[in-house]
């Protein structure tokens, strides 16, 4: 049962999303001729909940997978560069919320971001911005390939310059 208005706040709509991700995800995984990632992807869902198939899925798993849902997105790490600009609002607006990560009751493993990466992203996308973000620590640490502090930062700001220019 997915509910949008009572006590309805910025995480309502994510929260309630990631119900129906979940259950797509359950018939995805349950289709013939799944692919292996989604079996491999469900299992690890189904590991992170605690159950060991869609039938032990009760509500204190749903809501553990929503509010997983809400952490991944509250860490603002968008898994493309094409929604880098929604990931950081959704971060924003989370936070907001949620002050600390603990606030969630979850605590999310690298398996289960990977997860949520791939509902959002594809491989090519998730690598891309994986090289983008690699980049961006070059500039934050500049001084350890020999830059200043501020040739470091000009860089590192020209560099989200032509990146905010590619997203819109």
């Amino acid at each position: 049962n997915i509910s949008l208005f009572a006590g309805m706040n910025y995480s309502t709509f994510l929260h309630e999303n990631a119900h129906a991700f979940l259950e797509i995800f359950g018939d995805l995984a349950e289709a013939e001729g799944a692919p292996q990632q989604v079996n491999d992807d469900w299992s690890k869902a189904l590991k992170f909940m605690g159950v060991e198939n869609r039938g032990q899925i009760g509500r204190d798993q749903h809501e553990l997978w929503a509010r997983a849902g809400e952490a991944y997105l509250r860490e603002g790490r968008a898994p493309s560069p094409s929604l880098r600009r929604s990931f950081a609002n959704f971060k924003v607006w989370l936070t907001g919320i949620y002050r600390t990560a603990t606030s969630l009751r979850v605590e999310l493993t690298d398996e289960v971001r990977g997860v949520f990466d791939r509902m959002y992203a594809t491989d090519a996308e998730i690598a891309e911005a994986k090289q983008q973000q690699g980049l961006g620590a070059m500039f934050r640490h500049g001084e350890t390939i020999g830059m200043t502090p501020e040739e470091a930062e000009a860089l590192g700001n020209a560099v989200q310059a032509a990146q905010a220019g590619d997203e819109s």
